[in-house]
């Protein structure tokens, strides 16, 4: 097969950096974390570092008590604490006796205060209301000035689901504030209907009381669902991610949440942000459509992380989540450089690629964002290519070293992996509601025997939190032991993040807007499974380039299977693969209107058949789609074509 193809520049596009390899992240051994409790299944998972001593990490989860294993119904919380930077831990607070609680939520002050939230209810109730119509559901939000080994009384509050802890750690005028974000309350629209609300609860004396939560209902009347964590600014604006649902009504009022329609999904990730410390909010800003699954293997809560290093990224916000606009659970990324006002295009993190259509996964789920001290963004995400029966997970960790344009191969975290073995099922659990009502003939006892959705997600929630040594501290959930139980790992990033993503770069200018990459002279040959073609820059401005020129390429796609660059310089081989043309250059400069040497290309197809199923493509087989941006040194136009 012969061509010619040529690429604009545009969109949103990755970066990448001559200097970068895939050996720039390192992953220390596997921590049991919950070793102390080997029989005891625990699930949903935070972790926090202390902010001025690294060694210090506070970790929490859900866990099951021994004395009823498998039970959601009597799901306790429970905290641990390391004081060696995550090699050893100890259980330090578990909430009970008599107290069901679920929804962890853990943080480190600035001043070494450790805090912990959850909610939960007397385990008599079943969270069943009292006489006056008042729920016994509360959320607690304990106080540790010991770094986690001893805790004080809670504060309680009213009841707040997936509650996020979020401490102002260094603005100069709200220092101290704690915030606790998550669903609650209800917005009636009639007598049958009703709608959750975002909810804000703030305290201004470091977590000793709170002030009356600000509620922040949709402005479209749609269901808020899948609250994330918060984050704050440099200057102390605060910032709130959460799903929001395209919501429909049954007959009879009842909620119901659309299928995903191709191009049209059933949810929206939104943004709200105070500048005033929590006392007022903005309205509410789409950062990006969002393909939910509510039940089943995907989780539907984002996860935000912020840039406090002094980089080249400072303040710029991260959002992640698991999204199916492919038809597959994948790992989406969005960002901000204006405190939430604007976003990127979402971006897919996996570097695994799947046939178009194939459907049944695999579907990754759980990613988390952190940003260490170099400016270094990591993400985490339990990931599903090695389960072929989509219900396992190994936990995999990719870096960006360019304010999250471009990431590193990502690597396995993991030693082991989460996995379900019908033929060895866990104790299945049961649960049985009142229905029915007189007028509907009578009452109905609804009982159901299940085997819980947090078996196939490891809960709604992962950690990921970064020391400010720069290591990131990823904390998940796995089954290898035949009980899930928690782990950690120390996973380390050499580098910091920079303008381009590499030093070789830091000089030189974006000129993309200037010229065109061209290819021509096209194979395929089906033997190798490899596409070889000649690249050329093209000056399409009216100024002279001067060399160093190289080309980054950003994303590299295809539909016949996962497409890799054999021959760039710096050995990278899809994301932040650099081509350098600077040796191809006349007289190291590229003219107006003048086009570059040929630069030979070979790319690598991993399943190179023709005829995958193609969606919504233009062609009907795309070999390499590459985005890309080109730097070099850029001169004024010269007077003669500056005067035209």
């Amino acid at each position: 097969m012969r061509g010619k193809l040529t690429v604009l520049f545009g969109g949103y596009l990755l970066c990448g950096g001559l200097a970068i390899s895939a050996q720039n992240i390192a992953v220390g051994p596997n921590v049991h974390v919950s070793k102390v409790y080997p029989d005891r299944q625990h699930y949903e998972t935070q972790v926090a570092t202390d902010p001025t001593h690294p060694e210090r990490l506070i970790g929490c989860s859900i866990i099951a008590p021994a004395e009823k294993e498998r039970s959601p119904v009597d799901h306790k919380t429970v905290v641990y604490v390391s004081g060696d930077g995550g090699k050893s831990w100890e259980p330090t607070l578990e909430i009970g006796p008599g107290l069901i609680s679920r929804d962890p939520s853990c943080i480190f002050g600035a001043d070494g205060t450790a805090y912990f939230a959850a909610f939960g209810f007397p385990a008599d109730t079943q969270a069943q209301p009292k006489p006056s119509g008042k729920s016994r559901s509360k959320t607690w939000v304990y106080r540790s000035n010991d770094g986690g080994k001893t805790w004080l009384q809670p504060t309680v509050l009213p009841i707040i689901d997936r509650d996020f802890l979020t401490v102002d750690n260094g603005s100069p005028k709200y220092k101290g504030r704690v915030y606790l974000t998550g669903i609650a309350g209800m917005k009636p629209l009639d007598d049958k209907r009703s709608l959750s609300v975002e909810t804000v609860f703030r305290s201004l004396d470091g977590g000793q009381t709170f002030e009356e939560p600000v509620r922040l209902a949709s402005t479209n009347n749609h269901h808020l669902i899948g609250s994330g964590n918060g984050v704050v600014l440099s200057d102390g604006t605060l910032l709130s991610p959460y799903a929001e649902i395209k919501s429909f009504w049954r007959e009879g009022g009842s909620f119901g949440i659309p299928e995903n329609k191709p191009g049209e999904s059933n949810a929206s990730l939104k943004v709200v942000t105070s500048a005033d410390g929590g006392q007022s909010f903005s309205d509410a800003v789409i950062a990006s459509d969002w393909y939910l699954r509510f039940y089943g293997t995907i989780s539907d809560m984002p996860s935000v992380a912020v840039d406090q290093s002094q980089g080249p990224f400072q303040d710029r916000v991260y959002i992640v989540w698991a999204d199916l606009r492919s038809g597959r659970g994948e790992v989406l990324l969005v960002s901000s450089s204006d405190k939430g006002k604007t976003w990127s295009k979402p971006l897919v993190v996996n570097d695994d690629w799947w046939p178009a259509n194939a459907g049944g996964g695999p579907d990754h789920t759980m990613p988390e964002v952190a940003v260490n001290s170099a400016g270094v963004v990591g993400i985490m995400w339990y990931d599903r290519r090695d389960s072929p029966d989509n219900n396992g997970w190994w936990v995999r960790f990719a870096a960006s070293m360019d304010g999250g344009d471009t990431f590193l191969p990502s690597v396995k975290v993991s030693e082991a992996p989460q996995s379900l073995d019908p033929a060895r099922l866990p104790v299945l659990d049961t649960e049985t509601h009142p229905g029915g009502s007189p007028a509907a003939g009578g009452a109905v006892l609804d009982s159901q025997i299940y085997l819980s959705a947090f078996w196939f997600m490891g809960g709604d929630t992962a950690g990921l939190a970064a020391d400010s040594s720069g290591r990131f501290h990823p904390f998940w959930i796995d089954n290898r032991t035949g009980i899930p139980q928690v782990w950690t790992a120390t996973v380390s990033v050499e580098g910091r993040a920079r303008h381009h993503g590499s030093v070789d770069l830091d000089d030189l200018a974006d000129v993309t807007d200037l010229v065109m990459l061209e290819f021509e002279n096209c194979r395929y040959d089906a033997g190798a499974g490899t596409v070889s073609a000649e690249a050329y820059v093209i000056n399409k401005s009216e100024k002279t380039l001067k060399g160093p020129m190289r080309v980054k390429v950003l994303s590299i796609e295809s539909t016949v299977g996962m497409p890799q660059i054999l021959n760039s310089d710096n050995q990278l081989k899809r994301s932040g693969a650099v081509l350098d043309f600077s040796s191809l250059l006349d007289h190291d400069a590229l003219a107006p209107g003048a086009r570059s040497r040929p630069k030979p290309i070979q790319v690598r197809l991993s399943d190179p058949k023709l005829f995958h199923p193609v969606v919504e493509s233009r062609y009907a087989v795309s070999f390499a789609n590459i985005k890309a941006k080109v730097f070099a040194k850029e001169t004024v136009a010269s007077s003669s074509t500056a005067n035209r």
